[in-house]
Formats: structure tokens, sequence, C-alpha cells
């Protein structure tokens, strides 16, 4: 079983077909660079590994989990698996680097912030 598979999946924005008829396969352990120019669909491709965007059409597994049609509910256990890092990705300048650290393990994993907050050297091992 592929780790990830995509069979035929097509995203639109609006009139913009950014991802037309993708057919991929990543298995476990294998690497993949995704080269294009700007706009030529690499970051909507990611983003729908995890759900971050939806999938027009087609179907889309990530380690078994059907990412097609999935509602959010659905994405959380998939979520808990595939994590990604942003291009840009900044800390809140507002937040302490606690804050920063705990804050995905609070909000996806849904681990207790309180039990966090006490013991932050726990978060290393997630």
């Amino acid at each position: 079983m592929a780790l990830v598979e995509f069979k035929h999946v097509e995203k639109y924005y609006r009139d913009y077909h950014a991802l037309r008829d993708i057919n991929l396969r990543f298995e476990k352990g294998q690497v993949v660079v995704l080269l294009g120019p700007s706009g030529s669909g690499k970051s909507t491709l990611i983003r729908t590994i995890n759900g971050l965007e939806a999938v027009d059409k087609g179907s889309l597994l990530v380690n078994g989990h059907q990412v097609a049609g999935a509602s959010q509910k659905d994405l959380v256990p998939l979520r808990k698996e595939v994590g990604m890092v942003f291009q840009h990705f900044n800390l809140y300048p507002h937040k302490t680097v606690l804050e920063n650290v705990t804050l995905a393990p609070i909000k996806v994993l849904g681990i207790d912030k309180k039990k966090l907050k006490k013991q932050p050297k726990n978060i290393w091992n997630l």
C-alpha cells in the first residue's frame, strides 16, 4: 500500500484549474521533489495531503485515510500523523516560546494545555 496515493485528483479555484488529473504514488521511505514555477500547483498538491485544501474530484489516500471528501472531524486522526512546515512559517510575536511550541500539540493532538505547561519537556517526546 502506498503511503500517499493520488488517483485522478482535480482541484479548482473558481475558474482556475490548479490540479489536473493527478495520478501519483509515494511509498514509505521514498524521497520526492516537487519542482515547478510559481503557480504550478506544488503547494496546492501538498496542502491536499493533510486536508488543508479540499480535493474537488478523484481519490486521495494518505496512510489508509481517504482525504477526498473527508469531513474536518474525519481528518483529525490523519493530522495527528501528517505534519508540514510552511514556506513562510512564523512564530506568534505576542506569545512566548513555550506557547508557540505547545500550540500544535494542544490544537491538533488535543493535549491538555495545563498538563503541557507543567511538564514542557514532555512536548519533545510527541
